[in-house]
Parts: C-alpha cells; structure tokens; sequence
C-alpha cells in the first residue's frame, strides 16, 4: 500500500488484535472489534466512493472511531464534522474539502439530513450516509470545487480572518513524520491507558488516536460531564497517559483537586494549545508525582506539535509560563523580524519548516503564499505562525504572545500578546487575556486585561502599578477584570470574543 500512515494503523490493529483498544461509556472494544467495526459500517462503502476525503459527522463516539479507522484504513483522507456547528458552516467545510461523502453516527442523521439540503441537488442519501455527485450538482453556493483534494490523511479547518474557515489538509509524511517522533518519545505500550480530551475537529485529537493505537494502548474517553473537570476520570480510569490544554489543569487547581498524589497511576503529561503557566505545571506535578510532564507547542498547519520542553521543578519556576522548548528532531524553527533573522535574545515572529509543515491551504494560494514562503536560494518552505517568541541563551524558545493582535493605541501599535505575556508574568502565570476596547471598531481607545483569579480594585490598582514599571504608560491595560473563570471555546482554550463582548 502506498500510504505509509494507513499501512502503520492496519498493521498495528492487526497485531494487537486482542487487546482493548477503546474505552467508551462504559463498554471496551478491542482492536480487532473495532477493526470489524470499522469493515461493517464504512469500510467497503468508503473504498465505493469516488475519489476524495470523506466527512465524519461524528461526535466522539464508537460510530466515530469507527468510520475514522475506516477512511485511515482505506487510504482515504477523512474530514471531522462537528454535529454541533452550523449546519451553513459544515456545508462550506464540505464542500472546501471536496468530500467524496458523508457519513454520521445515530446522533447526527437530523443534521446530516440538513446537511444534504444546504449542500444541493448534487448529493444523494445513503441512510446515514451522503454520496456526492458531481455531474447532478446544482448551483446551490456549496457544490464542490472542480478539483478533488486528495493525497492528504485528514483535512481540519481553523478559524479564518474573513470569516470563512481555513482547510488545511495534512498529508500521510507529514503526520508519519510527527508520530515517528512522537512514538518514540510520547509513546504507550499494550496495557497503557491514554486519555482523549479532545473533540475530533481539534488536531491534538490525531496524537489520542494514533499515538495510542500505534503502541497497542487503550484509549479512554471520559463521560461528557467530565470533560472540564476530569480528576475523577483520571482515577477512576487509572489513566497513565494525559494529554489536555493546560486551561483543563487550570481548572482543576481552582476547584481545588490538584491535591498532593491526586493522580498515581500518571506516568507521562503533555500539555498544549495555549500558555501552560508554571505555577499550575508545579500543581499539576505535586498531584501526579510519578509522571514526567512536557509542553508542546504547535500550529495545526505544522501538524499536531513541533517543539517540546521538559519541565523540571527545580528549573521552572524562573519564569512565569513554561517555555516551548526546541524544536522536533529533523524539523526547524527560525526568529524573523521584516524577513530576517532576529538578533541573539531578541523577539520575533516565529517560523517553522520541515516535513510535518503543511502543503498549504485548501483552494487559497493566496493565502498559503503569504502564510508559507520560500525565504532563501535552497527552496525550504517556511510557515509563518504569526507567534512572537524569543530563544534564550541556551536555544529554548519562549512563548510570548500572538503578532496578529496587533492594534493601533493613540498613535503606537501595540501586540497584544506582548500586553498579555506581561500581564502573565507579573501575575504569576495566572491564566489572563488582554482585549482592546471597544471591541470590533478601528478606534481603540484602551485595552482591559481580564485575569482569572479572586481580586478587587486594590489588587487591579496594584497590578496596573507593577506594569507601570515594564511597560510604556499607553500599554498598560486601563481596565482589570478579575474573573473566576476564562471563558472556553470549544478547544477549551481562552474565548477573547465572548470577553470583548462582555465589557460594559
């Protein structure tokens, strides 16, 4: 077979036939059920289909796991669907990926049924199924595009600036290359159980999956009601290996249950998606003192993760929030200002190149010629993330805040991640967000810093003095707001629109 990444998942199910492989409300499939599974309910219908991706309108469920196996297992890109987003924005996700078809879980048929009417006249009903057909498409403003992107293992889809989602698709090298280091290094063996916090929309979720199956692991999905407060999930499922956003820690330190030796049967923790402050790293140790704790870092087009820093206790408490570390072996990373590299300590945009890096973006050249360049005579094809980050003396990167929030204040344009990488480290680490207002209009005449964490106007008075002494007057937020929780997205990381909006 020539997809080197279906070839490793069906050897895997085939050698760990016996072992569980799924852990789910309650019932356990095994390897090889999951793999008949997989054969029953998409498998031949999948390798039916006329070329291209195929869409997974699936929540995280055993129908899910299931029809994804399915497409990885028949060569076939698959794209998740989320049941609960728009069902205008599935259409455009579809059809932006030029999906062959559409297959749902039980739960799912009402919208799949929406979905077939949005799309048009070109798709037609299979049961729980929808199979695209070009020639009978009508002009319905969601039909696919002429060309089938194929050649990719699974096509995800991030917010876009114009409103419109980004498709990214990432190829079989691409995510080989990340689980060829990530096996080595992250990797579970047969009786190991890892956790899946991740809805399947979100890339981090692609390491649960494969990591875990490659190493002949369970994958153990908590209940919906565990998800944001998982401590009991970790014990009762004697979880080994855990991988979350750091905001899921943060959490459980604030309802107090990253108690010292909470979590024994933790052997490894990975971290990623945001900041992980290392106040919550140094928690989060106490509580599972037999784990090994690391803090990935990495965009989706760069496929999952492409840096890592180890934590240790003893070393983490310089600075406020845990580096991102260095980069993968075999992947790159360099610090630009104005297309040149950034001076020894200086900060910069963040670029990142080498084999987990993305073709681009699905049916954008405009956009993939400005988020990935060619900056030297040797062809290499760098992705710009749009993060600003600084290499300390012994070549760790640091993490400090997002370039693309960029505003203009009285005259000086300020990054609000630098605004906000301040704010963090003044506060300890403690989880913040700096927006500007008001929010959605040209003319920003302030910022507010919203920190989660008890406080009062004392506390906001006296954090707007500290930054006073390290930054300029006009970055200082005019505003603190003390908040008992960040509000989350749905990938749990921080949500700045639902903050703007609730400025009075």
């Amino acid at each position: 077979m020539s997809n080197p990444f279906a070839s490793r998942v069906l050897a895997s199910f085939e050698k760990h036939r016996a072992l569980p492989a799924l852990r789910i409300e309650g019932g356990e499939w095994t390897y090889g059920d999951l793999l008949s599974a997989a054969e029953v309910q998409a498998g031949a219908w999948v390798r039916s289909l006329p070329p291209g991706p195929v869409g997974v309108l699936a929540a995280r469920s055993h129908a899910g796991f299931a029809a994804i196996l399915a497409c990885v297992g028949a060569g076939r890109a698959y794209v998740p669907l989320h049941p609960k987003f728009p069902v205008a924005r599935l259409a455009t996700m579809a059809a932006a990926a030029g999906c062959a078809g559409i297959i749902a879980h039980d739960e799912a048929l009402a919208t799949l049924q929406e979905l077939q009417r949005v799309l048009g006249g070109g798709w037609r009903r299979e049961g729980g199924r929808l199979v695209h057909q070009p020639e009978l498409d009508l002009d319905s403003g969601h039909h696919a595009r002429g060309t089938v992107n194929g050649g990719f293992a699974y096509i995800l889809f991030t917010s876009g600036t114009t409103g419109r989602p980004k498709g990214i698709g990432i190829t079989p090298c691409n995510v080989c290359a990340y689980l060829d280091h990530a096996t080595r290094t992250f990797g579970v063996q047969p009786g190991d159980r890892a956790s899946q916090m991740f809805e399947l929309t979100f890339d981090l979720s692609v390491h649960d999956l494969f990591v875990t199956w490659l190493g002949g692991g369970l994958l153990c999905v908590p209940p919906a009601g565990a998800v944001m407060a998982p401590a009991r999930f970790i014990i009762d499922e004697r979880i080994t290996h855990w991988f979350s956003v750091p905001s899921t820690a943060s959490i459980l330190s604030r309802l107090r249950l990253l108690r010292e030796g909470a979590f024994p049967s933790l052997r490894q923790s990975l971290f990623c998606g945001e900041a992980l402050p290392s106040a919550i790293a140094a928690q989060w140790c106490g509580a599972a003192p037999g784990s090994s704790l690391t803090n990935l870092y990495g965009p989706t087009e760069a496929t999952i993760a492409i840096t890592a820093h180890a934590w240790a206790p003893d070393a983490g408490q310089a600075h406020a929030v845990v580096p991102i570390g260095r980069a993968f072996p075999g992947q790159r990373t360099r610090i630009v200002i104005d297309g040149c590299d950034a001076p020894p300590g200086q900060a910069g945009e963040l670029w990142l190149g080498g084999t987990q890096v993305s073709p681009g973006y699905l049916d954008d050249p405009e956009k993939t010629a400005a988020a990935f360049v060619t900056s030297d005579d040797s062809g290499a094809v760098w992705y710009r993330t749009g993060d600003l980050v600084r290499e300390d003396a012994r070549g760790v990167l640091h993490f400090l805040g997002r370039l693309d929030t960029q505003v203009q204040l009285h005259g000086h344009r300020v990054e609000l991640g630098e605004v906000e990488g301040t704010v963090r480290n003044v506060c300890g680490g403690r989880m913040c967000a700096v927006v500007p207002w008001p929010p959605r209009q040209s003319a920003v005449e302030s910022l507010v810093a919203f920190v989660e964490g008890a406080g009062g106007a004392a506390d906001a008075a006296a954090l707007r003095a500290a930054l006073g002494k390290v930054l300029p007057d006009y970055m200082v937020p005019a505003r603190i707001v003390y908040l008992p929780a960040l509000p989350l997205n749905a990938n749990g990381k921080i949500d700045r629109v639902t903050l703007a909006s609730s400025i009075p």
